[in-house]
């Protein structure tokens, strides 16, 4: 391995000596070319790995001893041009990669001879075009990656001849028609990405040959019709994901194809109204997103056929309160348990599920008509709202009512906003300017907006912001920049957002961030990176972020982790750095993370861990480094040691990897059991499995006091009660981790259990003054809602009053218990019990063997 040694030249006749040399690695150099017959004598090569170089040309014949071939790595170079015939001795290919090179075509006939290609990654390129035949030989090929490229147009039957296709990635194009002689016949096809290109709509049996289809996405297109029967025969299709489009009209029984449908986004949209029949037949639909759209009311009905709904998203619609609204809220009513509000919400009810709080937040969406409003806009106060959605705006309107405080821009044809454009403004809270044509933004376009605390521009074109942009906006909490066209961020740029807690960069085009750019940023807490070409990370690009508690820097082409770039980021909980080409790992990168809790590492490069790289960890809860090269895992790591350390690891992922072995038993002493009646799994397994857990003498007892020490497999029935008189306030958890290592030799499913020790939770939890919120939020609603009865039955004016009075009283009670005992009000720890007196006492359960 060759990896990082600066090389810019490979001297002739370097390998010939190795010709039983199986994998080469020279990744991360500065390699500028290959000399012709440099690998001619690795005729049993099997692997080569080239990315990360400097290479802007491949000679002919370069690979043409290489017939053993099987994995051909060419990532992140500067490639331009393939030779036609570059491929053509590599008959035992199974992997190619070509990402992030600077290839604007593919030659006729180039990939010819690759029958047994697997995977062909050709994303993050300049492809313009591709041949009609370019894959026509592939017929192996089970993934191919063409994502983030400049196509325009596919040729006809371009796919017609890839039966064994699974995913197929178009996403970040400009395509603008997909004809229906597009895709052949794929029963294998389980994924089609085509968001983020220019579609406008969706023809006849356009996926008529894709059958076993079950993810498709069409966000962030430019749709506006689909034919009735463009989704026939996605009859197996889950998720279908149609948000940030043009759609104002939806053709009745649309969706009547996908009757295993779980996922449905039309969010951020233009709908003004529902076919009445458009979700009937999705009995199996989970989440249902409707957000950001026009709908003042929903069709009676609608919603009845939705048996196994969990999500169902309304939020930022212009809801008219009249009779009309009625089956809304009664649905609401009858359906509490469902999440009705997005978690990504500013101050919405976003998981209440009582009744009281559902027509709470129905209340709050509910929006009346203001009457000045200018032309293309839409004016609601309750709060005082404004939707500018029309077609022809191209700029921000002047006569928008100054109390406002939201404002939302989307869909339209603005592509500047011009300096002072919010001056008289001076009340906006929130401002969202979503999925425009604007490429440019004014020095000054954000003057006087001292009580601005959100701040979104997500989806639009802009390629530069300018250093002074955001002064001024001391007051800013949230700025989303996310899915636009940056390649790089000012350093000033930030410089007077004093109170920012969340920025959002991801889905950009960045390729570094310069040292501090963030340095001004001391209250920020959570901060999004991911989705951009990142390719290293200066040393002290972080280091003023002292309370950043959140860090996502996914699906980026970083190769390393300097320890020192986080080295000041004490506070932080969740790190995601999954999808990069990290090959290695510092034991000490982690070392100053005391707090964190979620660590992710899946899809990188990583072929072994290095020993204590955990060992500074003590609340991780989560672990991903599935879809890495790791074929052994190093005692040191993973070892009986660092697990101890590990109190509070709940689950970690390991496949997708080459793992051969891993020691199958488990420790469960030094924790701190509670021996109730909720122990009796444990004991079970303990009893059952002495060959598999470490010293199964030492688990013993921490509470109730009375058995402290004793070991649990000691334990008898009678000894176990499960009172709540005695039980101490701390919640002890025992989780079952399934671990599954998929394997490129032996596969074997280990269950670890883990004991993992919870942090105390508050006994009181803020009960009683959750009550009295409760119960001055109900006699507010009472009052605001009592105009609003004038248009209803009188029998519904009386169910009305009748529900107010049932809330009324609930959490009147609520209160004064609250008050009175100082305990918990709600429980959600089901508690199976009879009457006895020596206490409560649950009956002895049957535990299946946990591994």
């Amino acid at each position: 391995m060759l990896d990082k040694t600066l090389l810019e030249v490979l001297p002739a006749g370097v390998f010939d000596k190795l010709v039983h040399l199986r994998q080469l690695y020279f990744t991360n150099n500065k390699l500028r070319k290959i000399d012709k017959g440099l690998l001619d004598n690795l005729i049993e090569l099997e692997e080569l790995y080239l990315y990360g170089n400097m290479l802007q040309t491949l000679p002919v014949g370069v690979f043409d001893s290489l017939v053993n071939l099987k994995k051909l790595h060419l990532g992140r170079n500067l490639l331009s041009v393939l030779p036609a015939t570059i491929f053509d001795k590599l008959a035992n290919l199974q992997i190619l990669r070509m990402y992030q090179n600077r290839l604007t075509g593919i030659p006729s006939g180039c990939f010819d001879q690759l029958t047994k290609l697997t995977e062909l990654s050709l994303h993050v390129n300049y492809i313009t075009h591709l041949p009609s035949d370019s894959f026509i030989q592939l017929q192996s090929l089970v993934m191919l990656m063409l994502s983030n490229n400049k196509l325009i147009a596919l040729p006809p039957r371009i796919f017609h001849h890839l039966p064994n296709l699974s995913k197929l990635s178009l996403f970040e194009n400009q395509l603008s028609l997909l004809p229906v002689s597009t895709f052949g016949k794929m029963d294998k096809l389980k994924e089609l990405w085509l968001y983020d290109n220019h579609l406008t709509s969706l023809a006849d049996d356009l996926f008529i040959n894709v059958t076993h289809l079950t993810v498709l996405t069409l966000s962030y297109n430019k749709i506006s019709s689909i034919s009735r029967n463009a989704f026939r025969g996605l009859d197996k299709l889950h998720k279908l994901s149609l948000q940030q489009n043009h759609l104002s009209i939806l053709s009745e029984n649309l969706f009547s194809y996908l009757g295993q449908l779980r996922y449905l986004s039309l969010s951020f949209n233009q709908i003004q109204s529902l076919p009445r029949d458009i979700v009937k037949g999705l009995h199996n639909l989970t989440v249902l997103k409707l957000e950001m759209n026009l709908l003042q009311n929903v069709p009676e009905g609608l919603l009845d056929s939705l048996a196994h709904v969990q999500q169902v998203h309304l939020h930022n619609n212009p809801w008219k309160c009249d009779c009309a609204i009625s089956y809304l809220k009664q649905w609401m009513s009858s359906h509490s348990k469902v999440i009705i509000n997005s978690t990504q919400q500013k101050n919405s009810f976003s998981t209440m599920k009582s009744q009281s709080y559902m027509f709470l937040v129905l209340s709050l969406q509910i929006h009346l008509f203001v009457s000045a409003c200018p032309d293309g806009c839409h004016c609601y106060n309750l709060p005082n709202f404004v939707i500018c959605n029309g077609k022809t705006l191209t700029e921000i309107p002047t006569s928008i009512p100054p109390h406002i405080q939201i404002l939302q821009v989307i869909h339209t044809q603005m592509e500047v906003v011009r300096a002072n454009a919010f001056l008289n403004l001076s009340s906006l809270v929130t401002l969202i300017i979503h999925q425009t044509q604007i490429s440019h933004i004014d020095l000054g376009a954000f003057n006087n907006l001292d009580h601005l605390t959100r701040l979104s521009l997500e989806g639009n074109r802009l390629e530069r912001l300018p250093a002074g942009l955001f002064d001024g906006l001391h007051s800013l909490q949230i700025l989303v920049l996310q899915s636009n066209r940056l390649t790089s961020v000012e350093p000033d740029l930030f410089n007077q957002l004093v109170s920012l807690k969340d920025l959002q960069l991801h889905h950009n085009r960045l390729t570094t961030i310069a040292d501090g750019t963030f340095d001004h940023l001391t209250q920020l807490v959570k901060l999004n990176l991911g989705k951009n070409k990142i390719t290293n990370l200066p040393l002290k690009v972080f280091d003023k972020l002292g309370q950043l508690q959140q860090l996502w820097l996914y699906e980026n082409q970083l190769g390393a982790i300097a320890a020192r770039s986080l080295a000041n980021l004490n506070s932080l909980v969740e790190l995601g750095l999954n999808s990069n080409s990290i090959q290695h790992l510092a034991a000490n990168v982690f070392s100053a993370l005391p707090h964190l809790k979620t660590l992710t590492l899946s899809g990188n490069l990583l072929s072994t861990l290095p020993q204590g790289l955990l060992l500074d960890l003590p609340k991780l809860s989560q672990l991903t480094l599935y879809e890495n090269h790791l074929s052994r895992l190093m005692p040191g790591t993973f070892g009986w040691d660092v697990f101890s350390n590990l109190g509070q690891l709940r689950n970690i992922s390991l496949h997708n990897n080459r793992l051969q072995s891993l020691s199958p038993r488990v420790s469960l002493h030094l924790n701190v059991w509670l021996c109730d009646c909720g122990i009796l799994g444990l004991q079970d397994w303990l009893k059952n499995h002495p060959d598999k857990a470490l010293a199964p003498n030492r688990v013993t007892c921490h509470n109730p006091p009375a058995l402290q020490g004793r070991p649990i497999l000691t334990l008898v029935d009678e000894s176990l009660a499960c009172d709540a008189q005695s039980a101490p306030p701390v919640n002890y958890t025992t989780g079952l981790i399934p671990l599954q290592l998929n394997t490129e030799g032996e596969r074997r499913d280990h269950y670890i259990l883990t004991a993992a020790r919870s942090e105390r939770t508050n006994a009181v939890n803020g009960s009683y003054f959750f009550c009295l919120q409760k119960l001055l939020s109900t006699l507010s609603l009472l009052l605001t809602l009592i105009p609003f009865q004038l248009c209803f039955r009188s029998s519904l004016k009386w169910s009305i009053l009748n529900s107010f009075l049932k809330i009324f009283s609930r959490t009147s009670i609520c209160f004064v218990m609250g008050m009175i005992k100082h305990l918990p009000i709600a429980s959600e720890q089901p508690i199976a019990h009879s009457s006895d007196d020596n206490g409560i006492k649950m009956k002895r359960r049957k535990y299946n063997s946990f591994v």
